[in-house]
């Protein structure tokens, strides 16, 4: 089974809506993760389709404006962190306004390991986010996340090799995912498993038993890319 793990929809800041999520991903044979910003709408109304596997998902972005994407193993505790830890911590940044909160990293990874769900450093390595890379030095407690993206179909392939590189040295298991804010980017990568029920896909993520599929996105890809990030963070819809 393959599996992006990495996507977004119109309930933060893509194109597409959760409906046209699914039936792509039933068009392509793939499960899939919705990682809305700061956001758990996608994700909970991705669960009443059955006929495509969906894991319980979200995209946080910290204080420091790093960010983590936090598989559920359970929608309901999706829920619960998100009401508890979330919803009242955004913060609205003057561009993008999807992409923050007021939780120090440190501070989101501790409370994290309260649930059961999978931490992953999403893009690590990405300038355009931030000017401070997950370090030990900025992120003391890293070595308590559980995975790594070594492989966003989004970012440059060298900021992708910085991962890597992360990765070896916490000794960390690695995904990937498609980062997809338009329709025709989902499943340009993610993970492949023998693996098809939410519980052990994520055990097997822990356990480091998955492989890493696809490739980064080509100049067209790229381009449809950013232009729905830039214009739907610029101009934010009301959820």
């Amino acid at each position: 089974m393959f599996i992006d793990l990495h996507l977004h929809t119109n309930c933060s800041d893509a194109s597409f809506t959760v409906k046209e999520a699914i039936n792509q991903a039933k068009k392509l044979n793939i499960g899939l993760a919705i990682t809305d910003h700061n956001n758990i709408k996608g994700a909970i109304e991705a669960e009443k389709y059955k006929e495509v596997l969906t894991i319980p998902s979200i995209e946080v972005g910290t204080k420091e404006n790093k960010h983590a994407v936090l598989h559920f193993y359970q929608a309901k505790e999706l829920q619960e962190f998100y009401k508890k830890h979330i919803k009242d911590h955004k913060v609205k940044d003057k561009i993008f306004n999807w992409w923050r909160t007021d939780i120090p990293t440190a501070k989101l990874i501790e409370t994290s390991l309260n649930y059961n769900c999978v931490i992953i450093a999403a893009h690590p390595y990405n300038p355009i986010l931030t000017s401070k890379n997950w370090t030990l030095e900025t992120v003391p407690n890293m070595k308590k996340i559980h995975a790594i993206e070594v492989l966003n179909a989004a970012i440059k392939p060298d900021w992708n090799k910085g991962a890597e590189l992360l990765a070896k040295q916490l000794d960390k298991p690695r995904v990937g995912g498609s980062d997809a804010h338009c329709i025709s980017n989902i499943g340009k990568a993610g993970i492949e498993t023998k693996e098809t029920e939410v519980e052990n896909i994520l055990n097997a993520i822990k356990k480091g038993q998955i492989k890493v599929k696809g490739k980064t996105y080509d100049k067209i890809s790229e381009i449809k890319h950013y232009k729905e990030v830039i214009y739907n963070n610029l101009f934010p819809k009301k959820i």
